[in-house]
């Protein structure tokens, strides 16, 4: 477990992940590709949902 001055208190897993993934650019671009993709997917839905 991971604790700051603040309180907060982090899964050292996900920290781990987000350290790793911040100081690589392949690891980068990988999750930015999954989030765009995911939001492309989730707005075409919502467009598709809401116009006639």
């Amino acid at each position: 477990m991971f604790a700051s001055g603040a309180g907060f208190v982090g899964n050292p897993d996900k920290l781990r992940w987000q350290y790793e993934t911040q100081s690589r650019d392949d690891l980068r671009l990988e999750f930015a590709r999954k989030l765009i993709c995911d939001k492309l997917r989730n707005s075409l839905v919502t467009l598709q949902s809401s116009l006639p």
